[in-house]
């Protein structure tokens, strides 16, 4: 729980400190780790957030699932400025 708390932190400080554009990059890094992590493992819990997952994705549904994230996470990465609304 406690690391969960950090790294939810650590991303809002991001946002605060170095503006939008950054916290996005941030959470694009994170879904990266998360994406890369459960592809490795082929397994992806499927459920509400903080609560033990209901099932798990496995087999070619898990790595379609976990693609999908990091075809995201690779979004916010490199086109931050597309969740970056002028006012």
């Amino acid at each position: 729980m406690l690391p969960q708390v950090a790294v939810f932190a650590a991303m809002i400080l991001a946002f605060v400190i170095f503006g939008s554009r950054v916290g996005w990059r941030v959470v694009g890094v994170l879904a990266l780790v998360g994406g890369v992590r459960s592809l490795r493992e082929r397994r992806v819990g499927v459920g509400i957030e903080g609560y033990e997952p209901s099932f798990y994705l496995t087999g070619r549904a898990a790595v379609v699932a976990s693609l999908l994230g990091i075809l995201l996470a690779l979004v916010l990465l490199l086109y931050p400025e597309a969740l970056i609304r002028e006012r």
